[in-house]
């Protein structure tokens, strides 16, 4: 039996940046799993922007929902810790949270905004018995100590109910619904992938576009991203969702050219305006 882990966080701050603490944290992983004699492999490190949870939600759900592999583990962190912005004691944070989905993927990670989002109407989220505190770098400190636990519990065991889980607190009910009309992730080739809703796809042939002020003129295609001629802005269905609870996410792409380009390179969380 091989587990096979992702970690995604927002150490690096941007996109593609594998931050020193990428390596510590994978380090950490990696000398506790060997102590164990538990056989795995970390298969990706995958940066999103700094305390981005909507992000890191999407990114998060898109690899867990879509998954084949067995015993895959998706470790996440993004922690703002903006739940309490007064004086924090200790480095206290955002609280662990977990959730096993219906294709066997584990996701173990801080609860914080968006993080869960996108995999709330596929599975239960649960807390998890863990140490919030005491550390300012938690992800390497102490939550991997609580994911070796859930790893055990879950592929070795054999538990496939996280409410029995020795590690479990309450049932988190409260998880943030997912905005429309925002950026999700931007993709290397500058595609926008969107909470925009499928009825955009009903509406005229040409809109016009606005982010963060800058406006554009786009072509709605049923036939997919390349429907349009080259050159052109395009709302289309993109290649993301379809797993999440039966939603499907919009992209908008510039044939030919880079659409996060032209609206002067956005972020995950802005709005997206269409007239």
């Amino acid at each position: 039996m091989k587990i096979s882990i992702d970690i995604i966080a927002d150490y690096g701050g941007n996109p593609g940046c594998y931050d020193m603490a990428f390596a510590e944290v994978k380090n950490k992983i990696c000398s506790i799993f060997d102590a164990e004699a538990i056989d795995y492999r970390i298969m990706s490190c995958l940066s999103v922007n700094a305390f981005n949870t909507i992000e890191t939600g999407f990114v998060v759900a898109q690899l867990a929902s879509h998954s084949n592999i067995k015993n895959h583990v998706v470790y996440h962190n993004t922690a703002p810790r903006k739940d309490d912005i007064s004086i924090r004691k200790d480095n206290a944070g955002e609280n662990l949270a977990m959730s096993l989905l219906p294709n066997g993927v584990l996701i173990v990670g801080v609860y914080s905004g968006f993080t869960f989002s996108f995999i709330k109407n596929i599975a239960p989220i649960y807390g998890v018995k863990c140490d919030n505190k005491g550390s300012q770098f938690r992800s390497r400190d102490i939550f991997p100590q609580a994911l070796l636990s859930l790893v055990k519990e879950v592929y070795i065991e054999g538990l496939s109910d996280l409410s029995k889980s020795n590690h479990a607190t309450e049932i988190i009910n409260n998880t943030c619904d997912i905005e429309i009309n925002n950026i999700l992730y931007i993709d290397g080739y500058g595609n926008l992938k969107t909470s925009l809703p499928e009825s955009v796809l009903t509406q005229q042939k040409v809109v016009k576009i606005i982010i963060n002020d800058i406006a554009h003129t786009a072509y709605i295609s049923n036939d997919g991203i390349f429907g349009i001629e080259n050159g052109n802005m395009v709302i289309a269905q993109g290649s993301s969702g379809g797993n999440m609870g039966n939603m499907k996410f919009l992209e908008i792409s510039f044939r030919g050219g880079n659409a996060a380009e032209r609206f002067n390179y956005p972020k995950p969380g802005d709005k997206i305006i269409i007239t």
